[in-house]
C-alpha cells in the first residue's frame, strides 16, 4: 500500500500529513516532516485545524494561493 496526501499539516512542525488505510477501516496518518503519527478516522487527530493557542486563536488548514513561491514554498498553510 502506498501513502495519499491530505489536505492538512500537522499540528507540530506544518508538515504535510499523509495517510494510508488499515485493514479495520481506519488510517494511518502520518507527517511527511516530523513522523508524528496517529490512527483513526480523522487527519485531525494530528492536523493543526482547530488548535488554540493561548485559549483564543483557531487555525484551520487551508490550500496555499501561491504554492511554491519563494516567500511560501508550502502547499497546505495555516490560517486563523
Amino acid at each position: 500500500m502506498s501513502f495519499n496526501f491530505e489536505p492538512h499539516v500537522c499540528r507540530l512542525c506544518s508538515g504535510r500529513i499523509l495517510s494510508m488505510p488499515l485493514e479495520n477501516g481506519d488510517k494511518e496518518y502520518v507527517c511527511s516532516i516530523c513522523g508524528n503519527t496517529a490512527q483513526g478516522d480523522s487527519p485531525k487527530l494530528i492536523c493543526a485545524c482547530g488548535y488554540h493557542l493561548a485559549g483564543r486563536l483557531v487555525w484551520k488548514c487551508v490550500k496555499n494561493t501561491e504554492t511554491l513561491s519563494p516567500g511560501m514554498p508550502l502547499y497546505m498553510v495555516v490560517r486563523r
